[in-house]
């Protein structure tokens, strides 16, 4: 043990050279160790507020005062925030027109399909000026028969928070409806009128 604690390599001891290299060694396997795997993961998140209009289990549109003639209402899904609802006149039904004096209410369902508190928001697009939109949000306390009680809102964007989990359809007891109500002025003029609506989250 002597003997190699003595001997030198170019002038430095042999067991301070050992002692670096294991060190070195040592330190080295640490590092290695330290990240020996990588794990990559991917994650989908999907839209928590699910809406729905018109679908077996949703309120339908009614007139108020309520009636059983409906003008022809037509709903095109643009994008997943984007509807665009059609209202005029159907010609496979009589006197389905949508005429002056007359409103029409349309029940959106708006399901939370998360544990936390979801805030939206509803804007439209509508340059027509003969239409006058209102709406009100409110929870359905008595199933396909429900219309809603509270006071209208004439100023957009709608804004509401839900607060629980909601069910699939808006004729469903604790469902969250979304209600617009459609008013046509005695001096709209006739026509097609087409209402973008846009639900957004916020």
């Amino acid at each position: 043990m002597k003997r190699f604690l003595k001997k030198r390599w170019h002038n430095v001891p042999v067991a301070l050279v050992s002692g670096l290299l294991i060190l070195a060694l040592t330190a080295g396997g640490v590092l290695a160790a330290y990240n020996f795997m990588t794990i990559e993961t991917s994650v989908t998140v999907e839209e928590a507020i699910y809406p729905s209009f018109m679908a077996d289990d949703d309120l339908q549109p009614y007139m108020d005062p309520e009636t059983d003639v409906l003008p022809m209402i037509t709903v095109t899904p643009t994008s997943e925030t984007e509807v665009t609802v059609t209202i005029e006149e159907d010609p496979e039904r009589d006197a389905s027109e949508f005429l002056p004096g007359e409103v029409l209410v349309l029940p959106v369902n708006l399901r939370n399909r998360s544990n936390a508190d979801m805030p939206i928001t509803i804007s439209h697009e509508y340059t027509g000026g003969d239409l006058d939109l209102e709406w009100v949000f409110e929870t359905n306390t008595s199933g396909d028969s429900f219309r809603p009680t509270g006071t209208w809102d004439s100023n957009w964007p709608a804004t509401f928070t839900i607060t629980t989990r909601g069910a699939f359809g808006s004729a469903i007891v604790n469902a969250t409806v979304f209600f617009l109500k459609i008013s046509v002025p005695t001096d709209a003029a006739p026509g097609t009128h087409t209402i973008t609506f846009n639900f957004g989250r916020g």
